[in-house]
């Protein structure tokens, strides 16, 4: 069972009696997760845990801020302590043309995550517009809307780039 789409770890009791109930049945559990919360939340549900996903857009918290509105300094502080802890982790990127698609930008998370022990592999994810539609079925402007995905080749050069790192990489 996986737990995803907005933040299931805003909705803690739910989880962890969804998890619990799991756990019992030895049903394999996951949660993907922005990450975006305080540690006491995601630690609370990690002994419930078979596997965790989560993203990481971009090192740098800054550029992060002006691309999603909220800076990154908790995110990759619980990435870290994700990556040091038991439970096995997925990191992913999606990669958005004009904002994280350049080899220094996929590098640096690479790097940033290389020393995980708990790191199952990271995977590069192409940008994709399917919520052009839903916008446009609720009358609103998608700024996104002229973006084109990520070609194949930019993709496997991307990953090339990020095994340098000496982790297992995928793309999506």
């Amino acid at each position: 069972v996986t737990l995803s789409g907005g933040e299931p770890l805003l909705q803690i009791d739910f989880v962890r009696v969804i998890f619990e109930i799991c756990r019992h049945e030895g049903i394999h559990t996951a949660v993907e997760t922005a990450a975006n919360l305080p540690w006491l939340r995601i630690e609370s549900v990690l002994p419930l845990l078979d596997l965790v996903m989560m993203d990481i857009k971009m090192m740098d918290s800054d550029k992060h801020q002006r691309s999603t509105g909220v800076p990154n300094d908790r995110i990759l502080a619980n990435a870290a302590r994700l990556g040091q802890g038991p439970t096995p982790l997925i990191v992913r990127t999606p990669i958005i043309p004009g904002l994280n698609d350049t080899a220094d930008d996929i590098a640096a998370i690479a790097g940033f995550v290389a020393d995980f022990p708990s790191l199952e592999y990271y995977e590069l994810l192409p940008y994709h517009p399917m919520a052009t539609s839903k916008y446009r079925s609720l009358d609103q402007e998608y700024d996104a809307a002229d973006l084109k995905p990520p070609t194949k080749e930019l993709m496997a050069e991307l990953a090339e780039i990020a095994g340098r790192a000496g982790i297992p990489v995928r793309t999506g």
